[in-house]
């Protein structure tokens, strides 16, 4: 029996996609629990408490340091009473496409007058690298960097958006050198969430059913240009896994041309430079750790 005999057959048989389990995944689902439940190890997972799939479970706050942002668009359909995927859009190139071919709206407004556009809305994902107050790295039995993401949709969006839009706002010394308008707009879109811890707890908005628990973000320590370096270096690293999660139609994010054009010159002196240690008290490097 020789492959190319049956080969053709390959479009009528029957396969079953391996799922990963949850503590097998690059970036961990970061939630909170709607109602107490036991998950898949047995663990009882508390309403309204946060969390960190296949890790960490019944948090009051979890910290991370943002590495990737990307807002999509997303159309849900009902279909036997369950929700499914309808349309999706990465939101690559000048032209936006969804997977149903049709081109994107620009915004809400030109989505909204479209009859096959009109439930499409705006999902924010931010994933980062999870971590303690201090800016440490979380690592497995493996000595690996843990990552994870929340996703900003419906209510959950506009406080995500509005934190998001708060650390763009801010001027702070620059990292590419020599600066000019063009990377300093560079830095505020791709560098600036990179610079800081972000904590993220459970707040409540209200709601047509009631009061909703929704992400609160928070600004925590800066930490050291050094350290952000770093973390710019292991963002564009690991960019093709944060692409194969999350671009749904499997195309590459603007990210990567953002990223290309970063260059880092030691221009300042050393001593204007804080050191891990200097700002923590303690001193570690994600070159020693596992991506």
């Amino acid at each position: 029996m020789k492959y190319e005999d049956f080969s053709d057959l390959s479009n009528t048989g029957f396969s079953v996609k391996e799922t990963k389990k949850p503590e097998d995944e690059f970036f961990h689902s970061i939630y909170i629990a709607g109602k107490t439940r036991t998950n898949h190890i047995g663990v009882s997972e508390e309403a309204n408490k946060l969390q960190i799939r296949g890790f960490k479970y019944n948090l009051d706050e979890v910290n991370m340091i943002i590495t990737h942002i990307k807002e999509v668009l997303v159309k849900t359909v009902k279909e036997n009473g369950q929700d499914r995927v309808g349309c999706f859009s990465y939101k690559t190139g000048k032209v936006w496409k969804g997977t149903s071919g049709n081109i994107c709206g620009r915004n809400s407004a030109e989505r909204a007058a479209s009859p096959f556009c009109k439930d499409c809305k705006s999902n924010l994902i931010v994933a980062g690298m999870i971590c303690s107050p201090n800016g440490k790295p979380l690592i497995d039995e493996n000595n690996k960097a843990l990552f994870g993401f929340i996703r900003g949709k419906g209510m959950k969006y506009s406080n995500i958006s509005e934190y998001l839009t708060s650390l763009f706002r801010l001027d702070l010394e620059p990292l590419i050198l020599p600066s000019t308008e063009e990377t300093m707009k560079l830095e505020k879109s791709i560098i600036n969430h990179k610079r800081f811890v972000t904590k993220i707890t459970i707040g409540w908005k209200p709601s047509r059913y009631g009061d909703k628990t929704v992400f609160d973000l928070a600004m925590g320590i800066q930490i050291p240009d050094d350290y952000v370096k770093q973390i710019v270096k292991k963002a564009k690293e690991i960019l093709p896994q944060f692409n194969e999660k999350f671009d749904w139609s499997q195309t590459l994010g603007k990210e990567q041309e953002a990223t290309d054009q970063i260059k880092f010159e030691d221009n300042k002196p050393k001593e204007e430079e804080k050191t891990m240690e200097e700002v923590t008290g303690e001193s570690f490097s994600l070159d020693d750790i596992v991506f």
